[in-house]
């Protein structure tokens, strides 16, 4: 009978922990959806896992998708770059991004306006990348 305190315990701490995440991620889509709101295409408004936004810069047009993991804000979310133009293999072009500024300490509105200036930032290069790899639609 030692052991179901702490079992209990235990889950009392896993409940919360889940509770937490769930409030992190629905604060991080609230400050994307604040900021970013014109160009968003879609996003999971029950677990708050996941957003897609639109960008258009220069005539190219990409989709940024943004899937949070359980584990937020502790893991990084995960960030693909689709391209609207251009294909691979009869699939749209994409790149896999992972080195993109992140941090578990930041609050949403930091990690929100960061993610926001490196796709600013990123968008030329992919659609560089994009025209060099991929076939134009």
């Amino acid at each position: 009978m030692d052991y179901v305190p702490l079992v209990h315990k235990l889950l009392n701490e896993r409940v919360d922990y889940i509770i937490q995440s769930y409030v992190r991620r629905k604060e991080y889509v609230a400050a994307l959806l604040s900021m970013m709101g014109r160009s968003v295409v879609e996003y999971d408004t029950e677990g708050f896992k996941k957003v897609a936004f639109l960008f258009e810069q220069q005539g190219f047009a990409f989709v940024a998708l943004l899937e949070l993991t359980d584990e937020f804000p502790k893991g990084q979310p995960g960030l693909v770059l689709r391209s609207v133009y251009h294909c691979m293999d009869g699939l749209p072009c994409q790149s896999v991004v992972t080195d993109y500024p992140y941090s578990p300490r930041w609050g949403s509105e930091e990690m929100a306006e960061r993610l926001r200036s490196y796709l600013i930032y990123v968008g030329p290069r992919f659609r560089g990348l994009s025209k060099q790899k991929g076939e134009f639609l």
